[in-house]
């Protein structure tokens, strides 16, 4: 009977030996974390840079997730329960985060703060680029020393031109863009170049550099066309390049020349509008209407302002210019019509003498006299010394 006893409770002992353990349900919902990663392991950061680091905890089906955060140097780094960052002073700290189920599973990125970015120089300040063209637009980083010099590249519009991570642009279609490029330290740094891609439509716009402050074409200080002077021929076949402007000639005699100061307003091409105020002179023995551009020392200090009805398109800072010249992208109502564009200016001639004869040939032109100049003092002027202040709006020439 022993034996029989002894061989029943062996049995039963195998038997419950081999059953399948009964597991708590909540312990079998339970998934441990097994690593955390961040997404970066190290960085450089300028001084004021804030953001936010992530982390990944794995496996994705892990019950508890929660991380905390800390940083080795809070003088240097500062990381709240989020990953949220800021860089507080130049100098090295680890970020640390921790899961919270398993402390001892965590990652670290080692951050290295210095100096920020305050300010980025391009190699030019505009370009202009025939459809197909490319060129290299080079970052010149300020101070030489900050802790991350690398640049974002952006164009404004990618249909017109593009540009790459390097600063390479290439030209895409007629009409003009900005290219802005940004420091990636964080300190939001950021500087442009304007783009102008020409094709028949622009004419003569291709000379023209852009004033990213003014908003606004321009065209350089010695541009290839100063050496073709003027000829009224040239404004005779300015429709032919889509060229539709006003102009008045103001000509008159001084110091054995023949000058004319001529000014223009208009459409320029189907993209643009915007004036101009040039120089130019001639041997009075020339009898031909060929003038040459002024020279250096004949240049004449001028300014303008264009508006377009009531509103504001640019400014020429008052300096000494043979041709002073605004551009912006935009369109007249009627190319035909000009006097929605009201062009106010101001021009200092060498003296007395050359203020008279510059005077005369305004009256002669139908410009009124009046005490002060503005923007509703249509077509007239005033003098001060030997300043000249102009609103010119309705007056046409042929």
């Amino acid at each position: 009977m022993k034996k029989v006893l002894s061989v029943i409770l062996a049995l039963t002992f195998v038997f419950l030996m081999i059953q399948p353990a009964t597991v708590p349900a909540s312990a079998a919902l339970w998934v441990p974390v097994t690593s955390v990663k961040l997404n970066a392991a190290s960085a450089k950061w300028a001084v004021g840079k804030s953001g936010a680091l992530i982390a990944t905890v794995l496996p994705a089906s892990a019950t508890n997730k929660a991380v905390s955060w800390k940083s080795s140097n809070t003088k240097v780094v500062t990381v709240d329960s989020s990953g949220n960052y800021k860089a507080v002073a130049i100098g090295t700290a680890t970020i640390t985060c921790t899961s919270k189920s398993i402390i001892f599973i965590k990652a670290t990125c080692a951050v290295t703060v210095g100096k920020a970015v305050t300010a980025i120089t391009l190699n030019a300040a505009g370009v202009r680029l025939a459809i197909g063209q490319t060129t290299a637009l080079k970052a010149t980083v300020t101070p030489s020393d900050a802790i991350n010099q690398t640049v974002t590249w952006k164009s404004e519009d990618v249909t017109i031109a593009t540009v790459d991570s390097t600063g390479k642009v290439k030209a895409v279609a007629a009409g003009a863009t900005i290219i802005t490029c940004t420091a990636n330290d964080g300190s939001r740094v950021t500087t442009s170049c304007g783009v102008t891609v020409g094709s028949s439509s622009l004419g003569g716009i291709l000379s023209y550099m852009f004033d990213p402050i003014g908003n606004f074409f321009y065209t350089e200080s010695d541009p290839w066309q100063r050496q073709f002077g003027f000829s009224a021929l040239y404004d005779q076949l300015a429709p032919i390049f889509v060229m539709y402007y006003s102009t008045v000639r103001v000509k008159f005699n001084y110091n054995n020349l023949d000058w004319m100061v001529q000014l223009w307003k208009g459409q320029y091409g189907f993209a643009f509008i915007g004036s101009e105020m040039g120089v130019y002179t001639k041997p009075m023995d020339r009898t031909n209407g060929q003038y040459d551009a002024a020279s250096d020392a004949n240049s004449l200090k001028m300014g303008m302002t264009l508006y377009q009805n009531k509103v504001k398109l640019f400014t020429r800072d008052y300096d000494t210019y043979w041709w002073a010249t605004g551009f912006v992208p935009g369109s007249l109502t009627r190319y035909a019509d000009r006097t929605e564009l009201t062009l106010v200016g101001r021009i200092t001639l060498k003296d007395a003498v050359m203020t008279a004869a510059f005077v005369q040939s305004l009256i002669a032109d139908g410009f009124k006299y009046t005490g002060f100049v503005g923007f509703t003092t249509v077509d007239s002027f005033t003098v001060r010394g030997n300043d000249v202040f102009i609103n010119w709006k309705n007056i046409e020439q042929k």
